[in-house]
């Protein structure tokens, strides 16, 4: 299993890594149970927008309340 994931809008069928590690739509990180269950993943938010109320702020903000390490922090 990888120990990296990058976080996108959408992805489409031609593009499902990026720099070797898995592009994940927010949607399914947000929402599926195999993600919360990860110890240790790093995760690059590279959702088109970050800001308050949007699903990439979401998922950076459960990203670091699971633990996960995030790129750009909340901090």
């Amino acid at each position: 299993m990888t120990d990296a994931i990058v976080l996108v809008d959408a992805r489409t069928p031609a593009n499902t890594e990026l720099a070797g590690h898995p592009l994940v739509p927010v949607r399914s990180y947000l929402t599926a149970p195999e993600w919360s269950e990860r110890r240790g993943l790093r995760v690059v938010n590279l959702c088109s927008t970050t800001r308050y109320r949007s699903q990439g702020y979401y998922a950076s903000l459960l990203a670091e309340a699971r633990g996960h390490r995030v790129i750009p922090s909340h901090r």
